[in-house]
């Protein structure tokens, strides 16, 4: 189950955050308007990583009283509050919400691997990497070709990037193509086949 889970969310967490980064910019302006376009887009490609670190946190956090983790996890998170103050404290006077934005991902990434890293060790357990690396590949590559295409059209953007993304995943073997429409149509009997 929690391989299963750890795929599954390095399926989805890295392409919503690469291709919705790429696109940043046009979509803060469809959003909230064109005055936003700059400083919001600024935010939000600095605040979308943080989707990885929650969706892992999940993970993380599902584990925690499986396996009594309850005490080690308030200390990893307890530190992760007074972390998140000190760097708010020294980031938002001269940044201001961009600040906020990095001290955001510099908090969550330690508390979301910290807790991830103690409860895999914990539960004796080990996560498959060969297909997340692969995955990961594939959604940098998928939000390096939306960059250009969303500068000209937000919609051409996000639709070849996930294209593009479900493509890799077909050619890098990390999922076949028969499995990958079968996902897409069904996707509560690909999750329930998982565990």
């Amino acid at each position: 189950f929690v391989a299963s889970g750890w795929e599954i969310l390095h399926g989805l967490a890295p392409p919503i955050v690469t291709i919705v980064i790429a696109v940043a910019h046009p979509l803060s302006g469809l959003l909230f308007g064109e005055q936003f376009r700059g400083p919001t887009g600024t935010v939000l490609m600095l605040v979308w990583p943080v989707v990885i670190a929650i969706f892992l946190g999940y993970l993380a956090g599902a584990l925690v009283p499986a396996i009594n983790l309850l005490k080690v996890w308030t200390v990893i998170v307890f530190a992760g509050a007074a972390f998140s103050v000190v760097i708010n404290l020294i980031l938002i006077p001269p940044f201001g919400a961009d600040g906020a934005a990095v001290a955001t991902v510099a908090t969550e990434f330690p508390v979301m691997a910290a807790t991830l890293i103690v409860a895999v060790r914990r539960a004796g357990l080990r996560l498959p990497m060969r297909r997340v690396w692969l995955m990961l590949v594939a959604a940098v590559v998928a939000g390096a070709v939306t960059y250009p295409l969303g500068r000209l059209s937000l919609l051409l953007g996000l639709v070849v990037g996930t294209l593009v993304y479900l493509g890799l995943l077909h050619v890098l073997r990390v999922v076949e193509a028969g499995a990958l429409l079968a996902a897409l149509r069904r996707p509560r009997d690909v999750a329930r086949s998982l565990g």
